[in-house]
């Protein structure tokens, strides 16, 4: 469940829109009303203690663990599915005669606009 906009606050509580996958299939959008005390609670539940971090930031779930999960999976003797084929990129083209060019040096460096 997604909670969405809040729709407005009233005496007998706080209405708000919900998209559910049902509801999303179906083109259909619900309202729900909840007391003060239940709604907090309910937002509160995905808000994270001062210095704690998602729990997908590290181990198996962080964005860089791909090659850890390649490992287990070879020393688990899992089925390794085979590796997507790299998509060569078309070469670069001179703007005057049309011939490729030969990338000898990059003036931006990646990730240069980190600091930002």
């Amino acid at each position: 469940m997604d909670i969405a906009p809040l729709i407005a606050v009233t005496t007998s509580g706080y209405l708000f829109l919900i998209n559910t996958v049902q509801c999303a299939l179906q083109g259909k959008r619900q309202i729900r009303t909840l007391l003060g005390g239940e709604f907090h609670w309910l937002l509160l539940k995905h808000v994270l203690p001062r210095r704690f971090r998602r729990v997908r930031d590290f181990g198996l779930l962080h964005s860089n663990a791909k090659r850890l999960i390649q490992l287990l999976q070879v020393a688990l003797h899992m089925a390794v599915p085979p590796p997507s084929p790299r998509l060569e990129r078309p070469p670069v083209r001179c703007d005057h005669c049309g011939q490729a060019m030969t990338i000898l040096i990059r003036l931006a460096q990646p990730g240069h606009h980190r600091n930002c």
